[in-house]
């Protein structure tokens, strides 16, 4: 048996629990219904079930593969998140984002776990994604966004991550609440064009994972564009630490580098293609 898969189920259920514990006392568990938690706990539970022969479909195999190796990992650059290793926390970031990409490669490259004659298309393997894993969970996640200030407290006041994106810093669990009810439909249309923004962010990172499906040479590059994404913003944030520098990069400086990511990976991706070294 690889010891690969093991090891990442002990680490990554280790980190998970780890975090449990942690946004428990700081009333964060609700960060737990987003995608990168759920992309990890799925890549678990297949992991340990696919293993042991129980039936798993090729594409449950191929949506999985999409969603971890694009849109989770694509995430690192617009959040420019770094590889830190201070704290558990601080690691767990990263290690949730920008790992489950190496399984995926291990499963598409070296355990041979997907059939691809034919080979699927660019559009197939997207939908595979999208469809397949994505749009099954938004859906409820944004039902449940909806219906979140008309439930039982405290539930009804915890912070989720799209709150980060429209609400003022340091708010109480009772404040937030209040805020939400009494503001409804302004606050939950913003939170609406985020979700949306997101699903669209998603799509493209589909695209950069089924690109990676269907080349050796486009998975490899893409893996390295996320860890060296990270490298840079660890470096940044340990300057920052030290008070070698004072400013946090600008947040457009996420989208340049996934910019750059991308121009190196669509033509790394069509002359794999084209001289037939893709797979």
């Amino acid at each position: 048996m690889c010891p690969l898969r093991p090891a990442y189920c002990l680490l990554s259920t280790g980190l998970l629990l780890y975090r449990v514990g942690y946004y428990l006392r700081r009333k964060w568990i609700l960060y737990f219904i987003d995608l990168c938690f759920m992309g990890t706990i799925a890549l678990i539970i297949t992991l340990v079930l696919c293993h042991f022969e129980l039936t798993c479909s090729q594409s449950w195999f191929r949506a999985l593969y999409i969603i971890l190796s694009g849109p989770i990992p694509g995430a690192t650059f617009m959040l420019q998140l770094p590889v830190a290793l201070h704290h558990p926390e601080a690691f767990e970031s990263w290690f949730l984002h920008g790992t489950p990409m190496w399984l995926s490669y291990a499963r598409r490259w070296k355990w041979h776990v997907f059939d691809v004659d034919p080979m699927p298309s660019l559009g197939e393997l997207v939908w595979d994604g999208m469809i397949g894993f994505y749009v099954p969970w938004v859906i409820p996640y944004l039902a449940f966004l909806l219906v979140q200030p008309f439930l039982p407290c405290p539930i009804a006041g915890y912070q989720t991550l799209m709150d980060l994106f429209v609400e003022e810093a340091n708010l109480t669990d009772e404040r937030r609440l209040l805020n939400k009810k009494n503001t409804y439909l302004s606050y939950y249309s913003k939170i609406l064009g985020f979700v949306l923004g997101h699903a669209f962010l998603s799509a493209t990172g589909a695209l950069a994972g089924a690109l990676s499906f269907q080349s050796w040479y486009a998975n490899v590059l893409w893996i390295a564009c996320v860890q060296i994404q990270g490298v840079i913003s660890g470096g940044n944030f340990y300057a920052r630490s030290a008070a070698i520098v004072s400013d946090k990069p600008a947040f457009i400086w996420g989208f340049v580098r996934m910019i750059v990511a991308w121009l190196l990976l669509l033509p790394t991706w069509y002359y794999s293609i084209l001289y037939g070294r893709g797979s």
